[in-house]
């Protein structure tokens, strides 16, 4: 396991492991670390280092919290009718999830998945000790305050925080609760999946799924703007196709916004795509169904749309210039 290895090397220099954060299920691939197994190396490099702390482990769960409502689902009496693609996913993610009872604490982000406004974000510690560890106990000893040592907090309401976030999250639960939360990531997972199987078995020409193993509903894509030919390792191995295939792509965003205000909500832009593994970014397109709403045919139109708006704009741009393609990623949305 790398982390051994990266762990050793600190406590080897006689640094002090502060915390030991996890992924709980990233955005794009989903990935959920493998809590037990961290949990146990952790308490082995306590014994054999005789360390005077027990470095907590956070899990950032902000998207994968979703898979603690399945918990005690049954899948094979499943009354959400799902397709047994969905249900294996879904198995997955929440066996992976199970693990989470060996960290100390994770976060939960209702604004993400939880029909909530951003932003409604919980933390949860197994310890309550340790949460209120932040609080100090001397704020009335008299003694002066150095620059950086006071806790306005303890003393005035000035510092408070609207409470909207924690209303927003108990209405959406006390309305919908489990079993409605579960049968609306069901149908997330249920169009994103139909998406990802559509864009790739129907589309190949248009559409390379980057994601395809991910245990979500996000569906990250490369569309073929330079060359029907050309996938995501053709672009890692020719500079010249991937520089010209970003330019077109942020382009290409950026006409939509204008051209096609329909699609452009739709869709998301990944302007650096794996970049940390490859050292070479690539702008990819992100497919993040959201709404319950989106059926089997909103899908197909959204991708035939898309098509159809990707012609449209080769047609009118691809012979131009390349001066007059942009090459800075668009303005935040």
């Amino acid at each position: 396991m790398e982390l051994d290895k990266t762990l050793r090397a600190q406590l080897d220099r006689g640094r002090r492991i502060g915390c030991i954060v996890l992924s709980g299920g990233s955005t794009l691939d989903h990935n959920i670390d493998p809590v037990a197994d961290v949990a146990a190396l952790r308490d082995r490099l306590v014994q054999e280092y005789g360390l005077d702390h027990r470095p907590p482990i956070h899990v950032d769960t902000v998207n994968g919290w979703v898979w603690l409502l399945f918990r005690d689902h049954d899948f094979n009496a499943d009354p959400l009718s799902l397709d047994p693609s969905v249900i294996a996913v879904c198995e997955r993610a929440r066996d992976q999830i199970a693990e989470l009872r060996h960290a100390d604490s994770f976060a939960a982000d209702f604004h993400k998945t939880g029909l909530c406004p951003y932003a409604t974000s919980m933390y949860v510690c197994k310890n309550a000790a340790e949460l209120r560890s932040l609080h100090r106990v001397d704020v009335d000893d008299g003694r002066d305050e150095s620059f950086g040592d006071v806790h306005a907090h303890h003393m005035t309401l000035e510092n408070s925080r609207p409470a909207n976030g924690v209303v927003s999250a108990w209405a959406m639960l006390a309305k919908l609760g489990s079993s409605g939360l579960r049968r609306y990531v069901a149908m997330l997972m249920t169009q994103g999946l139909y998406l990802r199987d559509r864009a790739a078995q129907h589309y190949p020409e248009h559409f390379e799924v980057l994601n395809t193993h991910a245990n979500f509903h996000a569906t990250v894509v490369l569309l073929r703007l330079v060359s029907p030919m050309l996938d995501f390792d053709d672009l890692l191995s020719d500079d010249e196709a991937r520089h010209m295939h970003n330019r077109l792509a942020h382009a290409f965003f950026r006409w939509l916004d204008v051209e096609q205000p329909g699609i452009a909500p739709l869709i998301g832009i990944v302007p650096r795509y794996r970049v940390e593994r490859t050292g070479k970014p690539i702008t990819a397109f992100l497919l993040y169904p959201m709404s319950p709403e989106l059926d089997r045919e909103r899908c197909d139109r959204l991708l035939e749309e898309l098509i159809a708006g990707k012609r449209m704009f080769l047609g009118m741009y691809a012979r131009r210039p390349a001066p007059h393609i942009a090459a800075s990623p668009p303005p935040p949305r």
